[in-house]
């Protein structure tokens, strides 16, 4: 375990729509550590990918959203489970380091 207080990943969730402007997801920023348990050498598709969204969703603080009645709700990692791909792809973008091309 780390003696270092963990980055903070602040991910907007703004791009799902005008409602989400305010709503956003936080993490732990992924160490070393975490990247190197990621080893694919040996791994299915399947397996690599499950093995990707636990570190994810391991990695979660806390977030705001917007629940079905429209309402602003605290998330959870269990959250994670009921975010579209597109919304995974953009936390594992900004978790894995890659630059905003249009920043």
């Amino acid at each position: 375990m780390s003696r270092l207080k963990p980055r903070i990943k602040h991910v907007s969730l703004a791009f799902m729509g005008e409602e989400w402007a305010e709503s956003y997801l936080e993490f732990k920023a992924l160490s070393w550590a975490d990247v190197s348990k990621l080893n694919t050498d040996n791994k299915n598709d399947t397996e690599a990918t499950a093995k990707l969204y636990d570190t994810i969703k391991g990695a979660f603080l806390s977030g705001k959203g917007i629940g079905e009645d429209g309402s602003a709700i605290d998330l959870t990692a269990d959250d994670i489970d009921d975010l579209d791909l597109e919304t995974i792809a953009e936390v594992t973008k900004h978790l894995s380091g890659q630059p905003d091309p249009n920043a």
